[in-house]
């Protein structure tokens, strides 16, 4: 089982011992665990030291070290480079695929995200704007150039999280919505890295202050698998900030079970199938993207 490990605070000392990864705190052991259980680490604070060899072994394992700041956004990324066999076939592929293949791509990415918002707005009981967003999805143009993305998400956010919901908001929903989208940055950011894929070469976010431009771009229709879940913590739980209970329930987004090509899979391996999708599209292999799904009720 995939492990997420979270440090939120500061002084931690993290190393390698007996090939593990070795957290301690003011010389005591803290936690442990092998990278080959690790999907990825977050670091939440500050004064907090690393060792050259941990470092290394993350970029080894291609496990994303994800460093963020106090309202638990990535403020930056460890990923490792040229660690596929096909990486330099697929880096062409990437820097060959013309202008209309990457806008269609978006198109795809987009539509996808804009289904599954429906299918949670669906769930939660509001089936008529549920049909308005399935509607609005029939209507993206290449590159989503009408900006269907942004009206879908005036519809949903309010319907979802109440009327006077604003995503820039410095509160509990928005400290959840933003650990949880860590969370699935990182579950995208190894899947790409995995599939020999460059995270800076986008088909929409500009890559010029952003390095990880593509994770931005595949994480889209992976965040409504977060929004159901922050749904359900607050509605449950009414936490009045990002607690450790609160943490431990969104890093269950890493088994969190999806379904893709008409199968059921954890988030974590859906995600290398999501992404490896991607590249066969704009590489010409396929002709639509698989996506992660929410699994229909019974």
């Amino acid at each position: 089982m995939w492990r997420l490990i979270d440090l939120s605070g500061e002084g931690y000392y993290i190393h390698v011992k007996n090939k593990n990864v070795l957290v301690e705190k003011d010389g005591k052991k803290v936690s442990s665990a092998a990278f080959s259980d690790i999907n990825s680490i977050l670091v939440h604070g500050s004064c907090n030291s690393f060792s050259e060899e941990f470092l290394s072994a993350c970029v080894e394992h291609c496990i994303p070290l994800i460093l963020c700041d106090d309202k638990h956004l990535p403020s930056g990324m460890l990923l490792p480079w040229y660690q596929h066999s096909d990486f330099a076939s697929r880096f062409n592929g990437q820097l060959s695929a013309k202008l209309p293949k990457r806008k269609q791509a978006w198109q795809r990415i987009v539509k996808a995200k804009v289904l599954n918002q429906s299918e949670l707005l669906f769930r939660t009981g509001f089936h008529d704007e549920a049909k308005v967003l399935q509607i609005m999805s029939s209507h993206i143009l290449t590159g989503d150039s009408t900006n269907i993305e942004a009206q879908a998400a005036r519809l949903y956010f309010p319907k979802l999280f109440g009327a006077g919901f604003l995503r820039n908001d410095e509160n509990s929903l928005n400290a959840h919505l933003n650990y949880g989208y860590t969370i699935a940055r990182s579950l995208i950011a190894r899947a790409v890295v995995g599939a020999g894929l460059c995270p800076s070469l986008s088909v929409f976010h500009s890559n010029r202050i952003n390095p990880f431009a593509l994770v931005d771009d595949l994480v889209e229709p992976i965040r409504p698998f977060v929004d159901e879940m922050v749904m359900k913590i607050m509605y449950e739980d009414n936490p009045e900030s990002l607690s450790s209970a609160s943490k431990k329930k969104l890093i269950a987004l890493l088994t969190y079970e999806v379904k893709i090509r008409g199968q059921i899979y954890e988030l974590s391996h859906a995600a290398e199938k999501y992404v490896l999708s991607y590249y066969r599209f704009i590489s010409g292999e396929e002709k639509g993207i698989a996506y992660p799904q929410f699994i229909e009720d019974e």
